[in-house]
């Protein structure tokens, strides 16, 4: 998991950086914090282009628009298969949930920070990952959650209703 820092914003600039770490680290799965799926796409095009490296890319927010942060994942497809799938049943719902009860953009005309609001201000994306067949490791199949949740004083509330939120819809998901 990695907050490239206003990497929605500035992919351009931060991409050579980004993709010089990711191939140094040699990592095979990298979930981004505060990605878009136009700056993913540009670090995957990029790997390719100047490493021979092939990424898939996955965004939690698909439709997300140029300027909204939300969380992408990348993988060596070389190495391993990577999908985004769905959350069963009424977890999508879960995941639009605010900390008063409220229904999602309450708080956004204000421009604040707040112990209250949403709970997740980036949508948390289930994907699923597992070794290629042809690899002569042990096989594995998991889950992830890309996440990014609020920080500091005024989201210590949020973050723990997050995590027993993520929790039910791990255990749920998995069955």
């Amino acid at each position: 998991f990695w907050n490239v820092e206003w990497f929605t914003r500035n992919y351009q600039q931060k991409t050579p950086a980004v993709a010089e770490a990711m191939v140094k680290m040699n990592l095979d799965i990298w979930a981004l914090s505060e990605s878009s799926p136009k700056a993913a796409r540009h670090l995957a095009k990029y790997l390719k282009d100047k490493y021979g490296l092939d990424f898939g890319v996955g965004c939690s927010e698909p439709n997300a628009g140029d300027g909204k942060q939300s969380t992408t994942v990348l993988w060596n497809k070389a190495t391993v298969h990577g999908e985004m799938i769905e959350w069963p049943g009424d977890i999508p719902d879960w995941c639009k949930w605010t900390s008063k009860g409220h229904e999602p953009g309450d708080f956004s005309d204000l421009g604040l920070e707040a112990v209250d609001g949403k709970i997740f201000d980036r949508y948390p994306g289930l994907f699923r990952f597992s070794l290629q067949r042809d690899s002569d490791q042990a096989p594995f199949d998991f889950l992830l959650v890309p996440l990014h949740l609020k920080a500091m004083a005024e989201g210590s509330k949020r973050r723990q209703l997050a995590s027993e939120i993520l929790a039910a819809a791990i255990n749920k998901a998995s069955k």
